[in-house]
């Protein structure tokens, strides 16, 4: 009798994952029938089980350049690319926070700590709908919070900016903006002048930089047993929103209020 496939069973042969990383790495054809049938409650678990051996393998980069060429032969829109929850998606989320955490440690280990004891323990709410103030002059504190917000929001982005940071940037992840920005050219008839630096600056921030602003408690990036308050989460989230429709070239409010 014919036995159906099951995640768990293949998840639990290593060798065939092995052959597997292998063949995506070369097989456009197996990585776009692969992206095209794994269920979705199957796709994180896979995607972060092929990223790990990939990189014991010294396919990790391959791997994922792959896997991003489906993504552009998958969806031609800038609002679409790096943003569904798909295998190639998630598998390049893991590979940069992989490559990326130590970095990632570099440029806001000693930051957001900082920001979320004083800067970040007082709300940023700009939604009027959401503010939570004592004060009457409700339209002022609105305003405050909005100027207090600019400042954080630029302070982070400068401390990413920096040329000091910007150097140490770990090369794989260079080379996967490089590749991107490539593969965008090879496309360029589906798109238009401005989105290739819309996906690539959709890919740094959306997949490494706003995850772990947003968590950075997952990536180690505060003291052990420290979790950003109700506020706090809250604040980080205004602050990812700023600066991923600044790496889209959208203006703030343009597509989403708050």
């Amino acid at each position: 009798m014919e036995r159906s496939w099951d995640v768990q069973d293949f998840m639990s042969s290593t060798l065939g994952y092995k052959q597997l990383v292998v063949l995506l790495s070369d097989d456009m054809r197996l990585v776009k029938s692969l992206m095209d049938t794994v269920k979705v409650e199957d796709v994180d678990l896979i995607a972060k089980s092929i990223v790990d051996i990939g990189e014991v393998m010294g396919r990790g980069l391959q791997l994922v350049q792959t896997m991003t060429i489906g993504e552009f032969e998958k969806n031609f829109s800038v609002s679409t690319i790096f943003r569904l929850q798909s295998l190639a998606s998630r598998a390049i989320h893991h590979y940069v926070r992989k490559v990326g955490t130590i970095y990632l440690s570099n440029v806001l280990g000693e930051l957001l700590p900082r920001l979320l004891q004083n800067e970040l323990s007082v709300s940023l709410e700009i939604d009027p709908a959401k503010l939570q103030t004592k004060r009457l002059d409700k339209e002022n504190v609105l305003e405050e919070n909005q100027q207090q917000l600019i400042h954080v929001s630029q302070m982070i982005f400068d401390r990413i900016t920096t040329s000091s940071m910007v150097e140490i940037m770990p090369r794989e992840i260079r080379l996967s903006c490089h590749f991107i920005s490539s593969v965008c050219e090879q496309y360029q008839e589906k798109f238009g002048p401005d989105d290739k630096s819309k996906l690539v600056g959709g890919f740094i921030m959306l997949r490494f930089f706003n995850p772990a602003l947003v968590t950075p408690e997952s990536f180690g990036l505060l003291p052990p047993g420290t979790v950003p308050s109700q506020i706090g989460r809250r604040n980080l989230v205004l602050i990812t929103k700023i600066l991923q429709n600044l790496s889209n070239n959208v203006q703030f409010g343009q597509k989403e209020q708050f």
